[in-house]
């Protein structure tokens, strides 16, 4: 188990930190073109790779992004996206109002176990930090399995995009609406894609590569229409997906001083016709949600022998909702204010 702080300036720097820590805790590491790590012993592994990219071209629509992958996966949709905060900070049209915010700091957390025949509770969880309160979060690792299936490499980060104003006037936007990429969550990643996935390979399973994506167009589509269109071929678990996001939000415990740490239990379709059906695969290593009402972000919380780090998805706010620019500027321009994640957070295994 290991925690690592590295001071950085840009978003480039993570791939080259994110190979030297893996390397740092037995990992197989190359660092070419594309940095890749992979489990030393596990005969299944997939190397999972880390790829800093800027897009778009001139400053309107110039993004930001890691992208994260696990090789030899054969789907379009593989990639899980880390895209730094874009804000436009006075409504303008105009250049001087778009900045890309810059990260300041990398928190990686991690382990390797090397059970025999099996990758265990192997991982790498980050957090980029944009100056106090303000985060991205990314996870490369594996599936703690609650069944026998080969491969179980899970990927996914956070990102928000520019939403279409529904009137020339300012207004609300809410950040749990479909401008927000959760970590581990399908509901609401349907404009870019770019959630990830988890490797399910098994004989009863035809979509081994299970993504966090809902092809529908539509983010006033319910959870049902969304799971009977794509449950065999999606993964679920994240805030919003409904199935553990209630024990996260409920997670207070006041009464003891303590604070409840919620596993993310990973969730794939399994369809008997005409029905659609859960069927659980189990959590990912070393990382939980959390609520952070009462927490600071960045603050270390104890659970029994274990130490956990705590932080915001997007921002700790009041409110899940921030001012978003109206009618007025244009298209490339309707990036928001800040951002707000309110009380949801996620919660990183220091040590144990």
């Amino acid at each position: 188990m290991a925690f690592t702080t590295y001071t950085i300036s840009s978003l480039s720097e993570v791939p080259g930190a994110v190979r030297a820590f893996a390397a740092s805790l037995g990992f197989d590491t190359e660092d070419g073109s594309i940095i890749s790590f992979e489990h030393p012993l596990y005969s299944e592994a997939r190397a999972f790779s880390v790829t800093y990219q800027r897009t778009g071209e001139g400053t309107t629509a110039e993004r930001e992004r890691l992208i994260l992958g696990v090789a030899g996966v054969g789907s379009e949709r593989s990639g899980a996206i880390v895209e730094s905060p874009k804000f436009n900070i006075n409504g303008g049209s105009n250049l001087d109002a778009l900045v890309i915010q810059q990260p300041t700091l990398l928190r990686l957390f991690g382990n390797l176990d090397t059970p025999a025949g099996q990758p265990g509770s192997s991982w790498i969880g980050g957090v980029i930090e944009y100056g106090f309160n303000l985060y991205r979060h990314f996870y490369l690792g594996y599936v703690q399995k609650v069944s026998h299936f080969e491969g179980g490499e899970a990927v996914t980060g956070s990102a928000q995009w520019p939403s279409s104003p529904s009137s020339t006037s300012t207004s609300r936007r809410g950040d749990d609406a479909s401008v927000s990429l959760f970590p581990f969550s399908m509901k609401n990643n349907y404009v870019d894609g770019g959630g990830g996935g988890v490797y399910v390979g098994h004989p009863e399973n035809p979509t081994p590569w299970r993504t966090f994506y809902v092809p529908l167009g539509s983010s006033t589509a319910s959870f049902d229409d969304q799971f009977a269109s794509v449950g065999e071929s999606c993964v679920l678990g994240g805030f919003s997906d409904s199935i553990n996001t209630g024990y996260m939000a409920a997670g207070k415990s006041p009464f003891s001083g303590n604070q409840i740490l919620t596993p993310i239990n990973l969730y794939i379709g399994h369809r008997i016709e005409p029905n659609q059906y859960f069927r659980a695969i189990g959590a990912p290593a070393g990382v939980r949600m959390v609520h952070m009402e009462d927490l600071e972000p960045g603050a270390s919380v104890q659970i029994g022998t274990q130490n956990w780090m705590v932080f915001p998805v997007f921002s700790k706010q009041s409110s899940f909702s921030v001012f978003r620019h109206g009618g007025n500027p244009g298209t490339n321009y309707r990036f928001p204010y800040m951002n707000s994640s309110q009380y949801a957070g996620m919660a990183y295994l220091m040590n144990e």
